[in-house]
This record gives structure tokens, C-alpha cells and sequence, in this order.
């Protein structure tokens, strides 16, 4: 369930969305009713799990729609190229019960490795796209 609020290749829309999924979801939590009973508190561990797991998905999106590129964790369909602006970990924390996202800078060591990983990515995504055409022209034939 909450993995189908997230994508492999972030799309803002769909990021959207998810929040709008998240915040519905977090709103019905507040309606679960969670009592002791006779196997003990299964009840509350179930609750707090989705409770976490909804932060989790919340936090994730909304790191997601601010990176607003293709890198680290997210791809995105409608901006594939690194953002040299966006040379941040975005960091998000709970303050008085609301997420708050936080730009922090990337030091020099991070930086080498965020663009190594897009650049292995894009080489990855060439092949593929070759691959891709070459069983079309197969399957043509």
C-alpha cells in the first residue's frame, strides 16, 4: 500500500498525488480506534507501523518534489540532468508534529559520487535505449 504511493521514476504530478494519498490516509488514522485485548497490544503495534510508514512515504515524496531533478534516490521523467543549484541533502524532521524539509550542503566526497552515479545512470539508460531499439528492429524483420 505504501509502496504504491512511491515510483522509480519520479513524476511531479505523481508525487503530488502521493502526498494528497498520504494526507488521506493520516487523516483516517486519526479515526483508529486501538484497544488492549486479550493477545495484548497487536492493536497499537499495527498502528504505529502505518503511522511510521506513512511519515516515511511523506518524507520521501516531499524530498522527491523538492530535488526537482534526476539524482540520488529519484529519477524524474521531466528532468533527467543534475541541477547544479541542487548540490544539497535535503534532510526532513518531525517539529511539532509536521514534516519540515531542510537544505543542507553536499560536501565535495558527495558531490563525486552523486554525479559518478547519474553519469553510470545515463550510460545505463543509452544502453537500454539501444537494447530497446534493437529488438524492435528484430521483431520487425
Amino acid at each position: 500500500m505504501i509502496a504504491d504511493l512511491l515510483t522509480d521514476v519520479e513524476d511531479f504530478a505523481q508525487d503530488q498525488h502521493g502526498l494528497a494519498k498520504v494526507a488521506k490516509l493520516k487523516a483516517a488514522m486519526a479515526k483508529v480506534d486501538v484497544r488492549p485485548s486479550a493477545e495484548g497490544y497487536q492493536d497499537l503495534a499495527h498502528a504505529l507501523d502505518l503511522c511510521a510508514s506513512l511519515l516515511a512515504a511523506e518524507a520521501t515524496l516531499l524530498g522527491a518534489i523538492e530535488r526537482r531533478e534526476s539524482g540520488g534516490a529519484h529519477q524524474h521523467s521531466h528532468s533527467p540532468a543534475l541541477d547544479p543549484a541542487l548540490k544539497v541533502n535535503f534532510i526532513v524532521t518531525l517539529k511539532n508534529g509536521e514534516l519540515v524539509l531542510s537544505r543542507v550542503p553536499a560536501d565535495a566526497d558527495e558531490q563525486a559520487q552523486l554525479e559518478k552515479a547519474h553519469s553510470r545512470r545515463m550510460h545505463r539508460r543509452k544502453i537500454d535505449e539501444e537494447l530497446a531499439k534493437m529488438q524492435q528492429e528484430t521483431s520487425a524483420t
